[in-house]
């Protein structure tokens, strides 16, 4: 099936401080991910693009990107790679993720006529980290961060979202190995890992994020929640911050959960 060229992009942030050294010297088998991915995933794309800063030596061919905001977040890099591609299209992965399939990789791009996000749906989550993205996409997250939002689902139902099951995720990856990053937990035989560990053990453990968000189908929270709820939002509309001394004018509340969000200004010029 003929599709349109897309760009790989990598996120290589984060500085995973449970393991004690930076997610992008992760190795599997001897080699560092990021280097894996490249190898693995490269030639479906007629680039490769990671998104990060002080990765040392890249692989040939490959382009270096860092973020334009000033916090950091999946979005935030996801951000940084879009506006860095010379396609439309992208495929979005992270430097610890080292089994993503190149198959399922293919099929989620033969998806995306019609679509500025095309992701995976597994077991009820959406899998943002393992999805195809458009261009189309720059605006709404540039929106979505210099509101507060930082994650990357709620990008979802502003654009135009095509969700790929887990039956037909299967068809390509018949164990959902492609979902598994790198975490703390028992150490699994086959993985082996640059820097000191201080004591943190890597575990298989993917990126999901909630499918469903309504807030009937969460438990209640506490009552002492919902009093420091309360006594939040009373403090807030005498323009108090009652928990923390952010200015009013960076916090927004959110209706169905009392969430306190910043609003995150770009980098400055360097």
């Amino acid at each position: 099936m003929t599709r349109e060229p897309a760009t790989l992009i990598l996120l290589a942030g984060g500085d995973a401080k449970r393991m004690g050294f930076p997610k992008h010297r992760l190795t599997v088998g001897g080699e560092r991910i990021l280097d894996r991915l490249c190898r693995r995933l490269g030639p479906l794309f007629v680039e490769t693009i990671v998104a990060g800063r002080d990765l040392g030596e890249l692989p040939n061919d490959v382009r270096m990107t860092e973020d334009c905001y000033a916090v950091r977040s999946p979005l935030v890099g996801i951000h940084a790679g879009l506006a860095a591609s010379r396609t439309d299209l992208a495929f979005v992965s992270a430097c610890d993720m080292p089994h993503v399939e190149p198959s399922l990789v293919e099929f989620l791009l033969e998806q995306a006529a019609g679509a500025d996000v095309v992701v995976p749906v597994v077991r009820g989550y959406y899998e943002p980290l393992c999805a195809v993205y458009r261009r189309s996409c720059i605006g709404p997250i540039e929106r979505l961060i210099e509101g507060g939002t930082l994650k990357v689902s709620a990008l979802y139902d502003r654009v135009r979202r095509r969700e790929i099951t887990e039956p037909s995720i299967r068809q390509h990856d018949s164990d959902l190995r492609s979902f598994s990053n790198l975490n703390t937990a028992p150490r699994p035989p086959a993985l082996e890992f640059n820097g000191p560990l201080g004591g943190a053990q890597p575990r298989l453990r993917g990126h999901p994020e909630p499918r469903l968000t309504r807030a009937d189908s969460a438990p209640a929270p506490p009552d002492s929640v919902l009093r420091q709820r309360s006594y939040d939002r009373a403090n807030l509309e005498n323009g108090v911050d009652s928990r923390g001394g952010l200015p009013i004018s960076c916090i927004r509340t959110s209706s169905n959960r009392g969430e306190r969000r910043r609003a995150w200004p770009r980098k400055p010029p360097s």
